[in-house]
């Protein structure tokens, strides 16, 4: 790799020294491979950056998380009948937190209660709708300020607190409703599940029957990073499921309104983001945001001219390009071959000229050190 007066190398895996010239050692590279293989269940392994440590630690693919990618952290709600079940709140106190990510206009995304209490969360015309009544009614209903249905990921946050209930949608402002009345917190005397999507069919149409909610149909899209009172929901151990998909690439598209820069979106969910950004040659990073620092030597081949005179043939040579970053350095010729040559002119007279050969191109300091002058 070129550097500002220096260059260097890019090793192998294993592979060690200035010049990659150490072979690796056998018996260390079966060990980091073999503790890679048997730690990361849903994930690739990644060594941190100081070699004499050898610390790995499990990146995970999307939708799971985990110090070995062991809990699925993300659930896809394919179908109008999509549920899953949670254990009953203990408390009737709470703080719920997930990511919601869907395009549909209406669905039901969440329920718990019976028919003398409810919580209940739908998509309304794409804006959040949350009906809350802890044994007062009627219900006391709020509209999130934003629409939630763009197919990107949204944070939703619900505190529950006596007859309070507050939700704040990404940075919008909390939105609060109070449910007044005798009832001075949310307790359910039977113990119902928690559902995510559509309740099973008898609590749906308990639910419909009374009021507390206006669709029986699961949202389509994603729930995913959900955490009740501080403790991630892993959706591979849950009381039930049905038509749920494991992680959100079926039901969304991870590349919807991502940005790559100059570069393009491609979905990988062996990624911890879900996708990845396909970087033209000359930028990188994450989002191809950076401009890659590269001195290329672009070898030409074409006639010397000097005023009305010209070579008698194709003299080749090189010309130096590329971008040194923003500290003034520039992109220049360091090493040089001056070659003398001969000219024909049109006035049938000739004569001869010493042209530099370009023969090595660096980011050179030179550039910025002219510009302080």
């Amino acid at each position: 790799m070129d550097g500002v007066n220096s260059y260097s190398c890019e090793c192998s895996d294993g592979f060690r020294g200035p010049h990659c010239e150490l072979p690796p050692s056998s018996n260390f590279l079966y060990q980091r491979t073999q503790h890679c293989s048997a730690s990361c269940l849903h994930g690739s392994c990644v060594f941190g950056e100081d070699d004499d440590q050898q610390e790995a630690v499990c990146q995970c693919h999307a939708g799971y998380t985990g110090d070995k990618c062991e809990l699925l952290s993300s659930a896809g709600f394919a179908s109008q009948n999509s549920y899953v079940a949670l254990e009953p709140l203990y408390e009737s106190s709470a703080n719920i937190t997930f990511l919601l990510t869907s395009q549909s206009r209406n669905g039901l995304v969440a329920y718990y209660g019976n028919k003398m209490a409810h919580l209940s969360l739908e998509l309304f015309a794409g804006r959040l709708k949350v009906s809350w009544d802890i044994g007062n009614p009627p219900a006391s209903v709020l509209y999130s300020y934003s629409v939630v249905n763009d197919n990107l990921p949204h944070h939703i946050n619900l505190q529950m607190k006596g007859q309070g209930l507050s939700v704040k949608v990404d940075d919008t402002a909390v939105q609060s409703v109070e449910n007044s009345g005798s009832a001075t917190e949310f307790a359910l005397k039977s113990k119902e599940f928690f559902y995510f999507g559509r309740p099973k069919s008898a609590v749906a149409e308990v639910a419909l029957a009374e009021y507390q909610i206006r669709q029986n149909e699961s949202f389509k899209g994603c729930i995913s990073e959900l955490v009740i009172d501080g403790k991630m929901v892993d959706f591979s151990n849950v009381v039930e499921r049905l038509d749920i998909e494991k992680g959100c690439n079926e039901v969304v598209d991870y590349c919807a309104g991502m940005v790559c820069g100059t570069g393009q979106c491609h979905v990988d969910v062996k990624t911890p983001r879900g996708y990845r950004c396909q970087c033209p040659p000359d930028f990188m990073g994450p989002n191809c945001a950076q401009k890659k620092i590269q001195c290329n030597k672009e070898k030409f081949k074409e006639y010397y001219e000097e005023g009305d005179c010209r070579s008698i043939e194709e003299i080749k040579s090189a010309r130096c390009d590329g971008y040194c970053g923003e500290n003034g350095n520039c992109c220049t010729a360091v090493k040089q071959k001056r070659r003398k040559i001969k000219l024909h002119c049109k006035n049938g007279t000739s004569k001869m000229a010493v042209v530099p050969i370009v023969r090595k191109c660096l980011c050179n300091e030179s550039c910025s050190a002219r510009k302080r002058i």
